[in-house]
């Protein structure tokens, strides 16, 4: 078994493990799956959901910086 596998993205593929048809195998399985950024250098291999909630984190945080420097200044009230 390759473990964990690897996606093979030219074929859309992970391979868990190759067992010939002949073999008598008994398994129990739980799979889960993780959506990663591919194409994008800075993020390949990264959890899509996990860079997203940074990013929004981090917008929140930028919003409410720039809410407190315009009140500061005077252009918010």
């Amino acid at each position: 078994m390759a473990f964990p596998p690897t996606w093979d993205s030219s074929k859309n593929e992970a391979i868990l493990c190759i067992v010939d048809s002949a073999a008598n195998t008994k398994y129990d399985m739980q799979l889960g799956f993780d959506i990663c950024f591919g194409d994008i250098e800075i993020l390949r291999g990264q959890s899509v959901l996990g860079v997203l909630r940074n990013l929004c984190s981090l917008s929140g945080s930028i919003i409410q910086a720039a809410k407190e420097e315009g009140i500061r200044i005077g252009i918010f009230k």
